[in-house]
This record gives C-alpha cells, sequence and structure tokens, in this order.
C-alpha cells in the first residue's frame, strides 16, 4: 500500500483504487500521535490489559469506557475530551455512545493506514 501526495484529505481513512493512501492524511495521522497524552491513549486503547482496564463490568469488549481512559491519565476532563476529538478527526479512534457514557476503540483501518505509512519510511525486508 502506497502513500499518494494528493490534496484534500479527510480525517476518515481513504485509500484510491491502487490502495494508494493520501499523503496529507498520513502526515494527519502522525502529527495527531505526535502528543504524548493521544500517544498514550492510543497505546491504551491497542492494549487495555497494559494499563489494567479488563474489569469487564466496564469495558469488556475491545472498546474502552471515557471514564476509564479519564482515570488514567492525570488532566481534566476537557482536556482528555479535547485529545479524543483530534484523535477522532484525524480518522483514528471512533466512539460509541451508551447511554451517559462514550466507549472508544481504534479504528480498525488506522492499523492498515499506519502500517503503510511506516513501510514507506522503513520498509520491510
Amino acid at each position: 500500500m502506497a502513500i499518494k501526495d494528493q490534496r484534500g484529505a479527510t480525517g476518515l481513512m481513504t485509500q484510491d483504487p491502487n490502495g494508494e493512501i493520501p499523503l496529507e492524511q498520513v502526515v494527519g495521522i502522525l502529527k495527531a500521535l505526535a502528543h504524548p497524552i493521544r500517544f498514550r491513549i492510543m497505546l491504551l486503547l491497542a492494549d487495555k490489559q497494559d494499563f489494567g482496564l479488563e474489569d469487564p463490568g466496564c469495558c469488556d469488549r475491545q472498546e474502552v469506557c471515557v471514564c476509564r481512559i479519564n482515570e488514567s491519565f492525570d488532566i481534566t476532563a476537557p482536556t482528555l475530551s479535547h485529545h479524543l476529538k483530534l484523535l477522532r478527526e484525524a480518522g483514528l479512534i471512533e466512539g460509541r455512545r451508551d447511554g451517559v457514557w462514550i466507549y472508544y476503540t481504534i479504528r480498525p483501518e488506522t492499523q492498515v493506514a499506519l502500517r503503510a505509512a511506516l513501510t514507506q519510511i522503513v520498509p520491510q525486508d
């Protein structure tokens, strides 16, 4: 999967018919990950077990409740909300509302796009 230089990319993962991902989209993804809090949020969502979030009463799927994410950081709820918004806008995560809570998960196509971007920089042997 190649990266293609193309203007007007959105936060949603897009590929052209050749499987190429717009360069601007990849740059947007990497910019969103360039902040330590957002990077840690992604790590938490990728492997919640490492963060001790295996409570079946809250987060029994691949997703994690925003309340549990908030407990893992020493930041205010509005600050966390801002970081989650930037990750959503970059197309990295998605949220599912259940009552008053929102459950977040990494979008599957995000992993494909990140792999493609990193393979362009560091080709696989």
